[in-house]
């Protein structure tokens, strides 16, 4: 089956150096087949029999062995990607203002509650299963419904990846 892995955090600000050649060197050698990625923040398509539950805990101990570091690692069906590009309610909207935090676990009713009634002016949020879909026309840079913020509200680990990056995971 196809896999895509995110991962949060990494090759950003200088936090998390990881070489991705190196990295996609490392999966292989740990069994995954047609490893690829995109860009150097923790794009990664990958091939295997193994469940996701699985993958995560592969992927984590090598990060902890290899480089020395945790970083929350998310790991989707390809297959899926679709599912959540559809359901953006913005889609109608400028696609370069188009977010999409994807969230590593469900968060808990009452936090979902008090999330979904949030409201910043210029900011336009739906969470949808396990993804918060975002419309952001001032830019993600200036937008306060940023991945820290979405995840502090919501208790769960989460990756935030825009528009292009999400077509781009469709092909990896």
């Amino acid at each position: 089956m196809r896999y895509i892995v995110l991962l949060r955090g990494v090759n950003v600000a200088g936090k998390h150096k990881l070489p991705m050649a190196e990295f996609r060197i490392l999966l292989e050698e740990a069994g995954f087949d047609s490893v690829k990625s995109y860009i150097q923040s923790g794009n990664i398509g990958l091939d295997t029999k193994d469940n996701a539950d699985k993958i995560k805990l592969k992927i984590e101990e090598i990060l902890l062995n290899t480089y020395g570091y945790e970083v929350p690692v998310l790991v989707l069906l390809q297959s899926s990607l679709p599912v959540i590009l559809e359901a953006n309610p913005f889609l109608d909207h400028d696609p370069k203002f188009l977010h999409f935090t994807l969230l590593h676990d469900f968060p808990s009713s009452k936090s979902l509650d008090e999330f979904n009634g949030i409201r910043i002016e210029g900011e336009y949020v739906s969470c949808i299963e396990s993804c918060v879909h975002l419309y952001l026309p001032n830019g993600y840079g200036r937008a306060k419904l940023v991945n820290g913020f979405i995840e502090r509200k919501l208790k769960v680990s989460a990756s935030t990846r825009n528009y292009k990056t999400m077509l781009k995971l469709l092909d990896l």
